[in-house]
């Protein structure tokens, strides 16, 4: 008999050598599959006949960030590279990735050919750092194997850890000026709210293969947008969009979108804290040189004034691209750098340090 108790459960990805759990908010993956019935001309007064649709296997995992890793193998930034790393034909460098879910002791689910169609990295003042994944898979396998044996027991490699909060992670908006020129810096400590989503528009490919699951799982263009919540308005920001009349600064006047955004996460300073000695758990993300910006939008109530301003990431990168020139590599940009440090405003070119 099955039992009741969700706290049992947990979330496993999987995917080539690489394993990890995480401590899930909420994981509503899922195999769904439509019946429907077709209208027909038949002399009966109810519905004689149905149809079945396709097997789909989709859903969200999100959980928060935290300061547990390997090395600097977090959830977090292996999740991000499983999101943003492409193949030299387009696909996905982690396509094919196993995600298991157990829900309680004799209920557990193999969801597999797994791609991650959207990352959102999410901070609020006050709040915890969120992850939300979207998931597109192809098929679900209920578990096999005794739920209690050691593959069915979770491994984190910290008993207990802090979850990263509004105060450890950093943002940093770096505009350019008129024709690449000189660097304004938009002080996070205007910022309230930002979130940073990475879209891969996954597509479902169906043949005539005796399967109603889909037969490939491929992404699209890549998108990559976000916005951010500021405590008033920041008019170097704001004039980067729009400004009325003859104005050498905003989108009207630039031929590229050459402002920068990072944002990220640094431990360094708490190893000493850390199990072990020692956190390593840093994840910094860099957009070189290859953002824009929309006009920011606002309303008056008897609250704090805010304005939310949505950006874009055009990084651009081509088909084939090698990370490191001696070492052939399928792998692009996963747009990862070791410390918060830019050269921003040169050529609009987004780089990957």
């Amino acid at each position: 008999m099955s039992q009741y108790l969700g706290y049992v459960g947990w979330v496993m990805f999987q995917e080539g050598g690489d394993t990890f759990y995480v401590r899930a908010t909420s994981a509503d993956l899922k195999a769904t599959q439509t019946i429907d019935k077709p209208d027909v001309v038949d002399g009966k007064v109810d519905k004689t006949v149905w149809q079945l649709g396709p097997l789909e296997v989709e859903g969200g995992v999100a959980f928060p960030g935290i300061y547990e890793v390997t090395g600097n193998a977090s959830p977090v930034r292996s999740t991000w590279l499983w999101a943003i790393q492409r193949q030299i034909n387009g696909r996905m460098s982690h396509e094919n990735a196993l995600i298991t879910v157990k829900y309680v002791d004799g209920t557990g689910f193999e969801y597999t050919g797994c791609s991650i169609d959207s990352y959102e990295f999410s901070i609020s003042q006050g709040e915890a750092l969120n992850i939300n994944l979207n998931m597109v898979g192809k098929d679900r396998i209920e578990q096999n194997g005794d739920p209690v044996s050691d593959r069915w027991r979770p491994y984190y490699e910290q008993k207990n850890t802090r979850i990263i909060t509004w105060n450890d992670v950093y943002i940093n908006i770096l505009l350019c000026g008129a024709s690449g020129a000189g660097t304004v810096m938009v002080d996070s400590a205007e910022i309230r709210n930002f979130t940073c989503t990475v879209a891969n528009n996954i597509n479902r490919y169906y043949t005539l293969n005796g399967q109603l699951a889909p037969c490939l799982v491929l992404p699209t263009k890549r998108d990559i947008s976000g916005n951010m919540t500021l405590m008033g308005r920041n008019s170097n920001l704001a004039d980067r969009a729009y400004k009325s009349g003859i104005n050498s600064l905003d989108n009207r006047s630039r031929c590229t979108g050459d402002h920068t955004v990072e944002f990220g996460y640094k431990t360094s300073s708490l190893s000493a804290a850390c199990y072990g000695g020692s956190c390593g758990s840093d994840f910094i993300v860099q957009f070189l040189n290859c953002c824009v910006f929309e006009i920011e939008e606002m309303s008056i109530s008897n609250d704090l004034f805010e304005t939310t301003v949505n950006w874009h990431a055009l990084p651009g990168v081509p088909f084939g691209y090698t990370y490191d020139a001696s070492v052939q590599t399928d792998y692009d940009h996963d747009f990862l750098v070791s410390d918060y440090t830019s050269t921003p405003c040169q050529g609009g070119i987004c780089e990957d340090l």
